[in-house]
C-alpha cells in the first residue's frame, strides 16, 4: 500500500535547516557569540569578509611551506644559539677573569689607601720636624751671628797672644841686654819682634833683612796666617816696615800698603767667597802691634 505523505499543518513550530542554518541566523549566531565570550578577550570576526575557505591540500602544503620556512629559520636560529652560547661561554670566563681582577684591585685598593695614609703620617710627621727645624735653625742662626763676632773678637785676642808669645819667646833670649837695647837702641826691640814674625808668616831672612832696613820688598809665593790657621798665596805684592805715626820708636808692617793683619783678613774673606760663603765684615781695627 503507498504511503502518502502528509502535510503538516503551516502553524506548528517545525525544525528545519533552512531555517536554522541561513546566512542571517549564522550572523546572528556569531554576534551572540562574540558578545558572550568578549569578556575573554575574544573578538568577531570581519563582518562581510572576502575570505574564502581553503582547499585542505592546498592548506597542507602552504603548512609544508611554511614548516620548510620555520626549519630553515630554527636552523639558523640554533646555528646563531650554539654561536651565542660559545659567546656567553667566553663572556662567562672574561667576567671570571675581571671579578679575579676586581678582588685583586679592592686588595691593592686596600693596601695602595694603607701606603697612601702612612704617606699622609710620615708627611705630617715631616711637616712637623721642618717647623721644628726651622725654629732651631732660626735659633742657630741668631747663635751663629753672636758666635760670629765673638769669633772676631777671639781672632783679635789670639793674633794678640800669638804676637805675645813671639815677643816672650824673643824677650827671653835678650832679657839681660833688654835694658841696654832699651838705652841705647830703642828701636832695636820693635825691629826684632818684626822680624821673628816675618820670618814665622814664611819671609826668608834675606827679605826679613830688607823689610827691617825699611825696603820696599817685592815678592810672590805663600804667607802663613797665625790668626787664621791657614795659607795665603800671593802671585805679586809688596811688604814694607814702616814707622808707626802714633808711638815713638814702633812699626807697622804693611803689604800693598795695608796693615799685614788686614791683608790676612782680606785674602781670608776673598778665599771664602771664593768658596762660596758671605762672611761677616770684620769690625776695623786702628792697627795691632806685636
Amino acid at each position: 500500500m503507498k504511503k502518502r505523505y502528509r502535510t503538516k499543518p503551516t502553524n506548528r513550530p517545525r525544525l528545519c535547516a533552512d531555517d536554522i542554518m541561513e546566512r542571517k541566523a549564522m550572523s546572528r549566531y556569531q554576534d551572540l557569540y562574540a558578545e558572550a565570550m568578549a569578556k575573554y578577550g575574544l573578538e568577531r570576526g570581519v563582518r562581510g569578509s572576502e575570505a574564502r575557505h581553503i582547499d585542505q591540500h592546498e592548506y597542507y602544503r602552504q603548512c609544508q611551506r611554511e614548516k620548510a620556512v620555520l626549519e630553515k629559520d630554527v636552523a639558523e636560529l640554533s646555528t646563531e644559539k650554539k654561536k651565542l652560547d660559545k659567546e656567553k661561554k667566553s663572556l662567562e670566563s672574561k667576567v671570571g677573569h675581571l671579578e679575579c681582577s676586581a678582588i685583586a684591585l679592592d686588595a691593592q685598593k686596600k693596601q695602595l689607601r694603607q701606603v697612601n695614609e702612612e704617606i699622609r703620617q710620615t708627611n705630617r710627621e715631616l711637616y712637623s720636624e721642618n717647623t721644628r727645624l726651622t725654629e732651631a735653625n732660626s735659633s742657630l742662626a741668631a747663635e751663629n751671628k753672636s758666635l760670629m763676632a765673638t769669633s772676631s773678637k777671639l781672632s783679635d785676642d789670639v793674633a794678640r797672644l800669638q804676637m805675645q808669645k813671639l815677643s816672650n819667646e824673643a824677650n827671653g833670649d835678650f832679657q839681660k841686654y833688654k835694658a841696654d837695647i832699651a838705652r841705647y837702641f830703642p828701636d832695636l826691640e820693635d825691629l826684632l819682634r818684626w822680624g821673628r814674625y816675618c820670618t814665622h808668616i814664611g819671609f826668608p831672612d834675606r827679605f826679613t833683612q830688607r823689610i827691617l832696613a825699611q825696603e820696599k820688598v817685592g815678592f810672590a809665593g805663600s804667607l802663613f796666617s797665625s790668626e787664621h790657621n791657614q795659607t795665603f798665596s800671593t802671585e805679586g805684592s809688596y811688604a814694607k816696615l814702616e814707622r808707626d805715626p802714633k808711638e815713638k820708636h814702633r812699626f807697622i808692617l804693611t803689604i800693598d800698603g795695608i796693615n799685614v793683619f788686614q791683608w790676612f783678613r782680606d785674602m781670608a774673606r776673598k778665599l771664602l767667597e771664593k768658596l762660596g760663603f758671605q762672611p761677616k765684615e770684620p769690625r776695623q781695627s786702628r792697627g795691632r802691634s806685636i
